[in-house]
């Protein structure tokens, strides 16, 4: 949710439409937990304080730093309550960018909170991959992905992650993308494709596994094309969605980035690739995922509350 955005409109007296790509609402039924050490299982009012204390935190830092534009605006200076409880509570909709097939909706939650899918970009129709790329994959069998996205790190633990990567493509072939952390640098064996950057839409099918920070956009572009993931999460909600993907049986237990090894690289990739089940389970969850169309849902949505308007 921005803050920003609804001071906006706020000031304007327009209406507000908030988005997020992770549950930012407490529940009973469940918790999102950000943190690397997941807690254990909890009763529900434990679930729903966890989360509020949890938020509440960065939330009394962060609306100082709303002083300057809500005075900008003449507006008096933000509550101490937490932005999306007070929005939720205005009726304002807030839009939720992930599936319902991996996380159910609350029960808790009013009508005005809705859970559309991920909202997907199609970039791979218009995409045509490298010559390399393409020889690369006819010549053997299908490869590993290996990617941590925008994650960006220093120059001693971007080796360290390739060495722990590469090595284990002993056991298959990957394609290992760069990403904003420059994992492609030095000698990789030849099992080993250096890659760029793809669309997420076009690669991820032609994978045997996908290897992924925990992203909340990657674990949906994994999700959609089938497969099954093993997460390496570095921050916040990438601890969440790493977590919810073990204990849906769509990954193994998770690899947090600053353990990572070869050897338990090696043998998580071992399972989803070798696990029967694991690789339905996450072949199912894919035909439903493939199924939804969460950018038309919010569209609908937007639309929605513009034409209610007074």
């Amino acid at each position: 949710m921005e803050p920003l955005g609804a001071t906006l409109a706020e000031r304007f007296q327009l209406p507000c439409v908030h988005a997020w790509w992770t549950p930012m609402l407490a529940a009973r039924d469940f918790l999102f937990a950000s943190s690397e050490t997941a807690p254990p299982r909890l009763p529900g009012w434990a679930n729903r304080a966890v989360f509020l204390a949890f938020d509440q935190a960065p939330w009394l830092t962060f609306r100082r730093a709303l002083r300057p534009p809500r005075a900008l605006y003449e507006l008096p200076a933000a509550p101490y309550t937490l932005a999306q409880r007070r929005a939720v509570a205005r009726c304002e909709t807030l839009l939720l960018a992930y599936s319902e097939a991996l996380l159910p909706r609350s029960r808790e939650w009013p009508a005005n909170v809705e859970t559309t899918g991920w909202r997907f970009l199609e970039d791979g129709a218009s995409w045509t991959p490298p010559s390399e790329l393409e020889r690369f994959l006819a010549a053997g069998p299908t490869p590993t992905y290996v990617g941590f996205g925008s994650m960006a790190f220093r120059e001693p633990d971007a080796r360290r992650l390739t060495r722990s990567c590469a090595p284990s493509r002993r056991l298959a072939r990957a394609v290992l993308s760069a990403g904003w952390g420059g994992l492609v640098r030095g000698h990789l064996p030849p099992t080993v494709f250096p890659l760029d950057e793809a669309p997420h839409d076009w690669l991820f099918p032609r994978m045997a596994a996908i290897v992924h920070h925990g992203g909340a956009g990657t674990t949906g572009a994994a999700l959609r094309a089938g497969k099954s993931s093993v997460v390496t999460p570095f921050i916040v909600d990438q601890f969440a969605w790493a977590s919810l993907l073990a204990e849906r049986g769509l990954a193994p237990a998770p690899l947090p980035h600053r353990t990572l090894t070869a050897d338990a690289l090696a043998a998580a990739i071992k399972t989803a690739l070798d696990n029967s089940a694991l690789r339905e389970r996450a072949a199912a969850i894919g035909s439903t995922v493939q199924a939804e169309n969460g950018l038309a849902r919010a569209v609908t949505a937007i639309e929605r509350t513009a034409r209610a308007r007074p």
